[in-house]
């Protein structure tokens, strides 16, 4: 008798064990299949800003295809600017494509700059990079005529922003190795400097990169730190700074992951400056998805002079950023953003990891 309940006591431990097992990798394959990567965009007339606050160290600033025009001024505080960017083809770059159209523009409003300008290759439609990665042909001529476009106008290298939402199954994870592993190759060739762009959740969430036999292949690890909470999830900060308990992971042990694999001076680390503002219930879920907002926006409409009812406000000390709640008819809002003084925050919380260099997503947005 003892002998049979000893064993059914195994049994339903082991059996306990699988199911939070499993119940653990479906949240995690849930986020991957139904999350939107998502910030402001294309919306609204091009700011004209000079100036972005105090920020330390070697700094990088993103400047999306859609965030100035030829009237813009940018401001020569930084080290180096990317230029996001132009996108596949279907015979190599997209040459009728806006980000395609608008890089006269950008070399003409960052030609008296003292920044090194890199080209970065806007790889963000998943659908549209598995034609890519499947595709020996088609891979080359977007390899040769991004570093063609790179060459002639002045860059000194080039992003490659491959965003995918899919399993890492082996075929996959195969293609995205050997497409990346040309284009570092040929980019060396070129004396241009390559750079790879990655989920600051890839190691939280199930993301389709062999990172470890990827970082190999560039000079610089960009790591994407936002976008933690999503716009079709609930709310919760842009990437908090602490706070694993509650939110599953958070900036250090994102960067203890990157640190197994990637020495500190290949890694430069990303921060989104905007946030989410979700529509909430009394409880605080989410009742529709998220709109994105720039840190210019919610200067102007959240914190400078809200015009909302109960309208509050408050740094939130785990997370490091901020958190502000208000209504508008009746319902409740919430937004999480990043700004200057919480990304400060986290480069001095990152510097005993010795990072020193970080950028900015993205100009006109704060």
């Amino acid at each position: 008798m003892r002998k049979l309940l000893l064993i059914l006591g195994i049994a339903a431990l082991l059996g306990a064990g699988l199911y939070f097992s499993v119940k653990k990798v479906q949240h995690k394959l849930d986020a991957v299949l139904t999350e939107h990567e998502s910030a402001p965009d294309a919306t609204g007339t091009p700011l004209k800003l000079t100036g972005n606050g105090s920020l330390t160290g070697a700094t990088t600033l993103f400047v999306p295809y859609w965030s100035f025009d030829k009237t813009s001024e940018m401001p020569d505080t930084y080290s180096r600017v990317v230029y996001f960017g132009i996108s596949p083809g279907a015979d190599g770059i997209n040459r009728s494509g806006p980000g395609y159209l608008n890089l006269p523009v950008f070399l003409h409003i960052t030609r008296n700059l003292s920044a090194k300008k890199y080209l970065a290759l806007r790889m963000t439609d998943s659908k549209e990079n598995f034609k890519v990665l499947e595709d020996k042909n088609l891979q080359a001529k977007l390899i040769a005529q991004t570093l063609t476009a790179a060459k002639e106008d002045g860059f000194s290298g080039v992003v490659v922003d491959l965003e995918l939402q899919a399993l890492p199954f082996d075929k996959l994870l195969g293609q995205i190795n050997d497409f990346v592993s040309s284009f570092s190759s040929e980019a060396r060739k070129s004396q241009l400097a390559f750079a790879e762009t990655f989920y600051g959740d890839t190691f939280y969430r199930v993301r389709p990169f062999d990172i470890k036999t990827l970082t190999r292949s560039g000079d610089e690890v960009m790591i994407m730190a936002y976008d933690f909470h999503k716009a079709k999830g609930n709310p919760g900060p842009n990437f908090p700074l602490s706070g694993s308990a509650t939110y599953g992971y958070d900036m250090q042990h994102m960067i203890q992951d990157f640190l197994q694999i990637v020495p500190s001076n290949k890694i430069t680390v990303i921060f989104g400056m905007f946030g989410y503002d979700w529509p909430v219930d009394g409880k605080g879920v989410s009742q529709a998805n998220a709109q994105p907002m720039s840190d210019h926006e919610i200067d102007q409409k959240l914190i400078n002079n809200c015009d909302f009812s109960k309208c509050q406000w408050v740094n939130d000390a785990v997370s490091g950023e901020t958190k502000v709640t208000y209504e508008d008819h009746g319902q409740q809002h919430v937004v999480w953003f990043e700004d200057t003084e919480s990304a400060a925050k986290k480069e001095q919380a990152l510097k005993k990891y010795h990072i020193q260099s970080y950028g900015y997503w993205a100009y006109s947005y704060f």
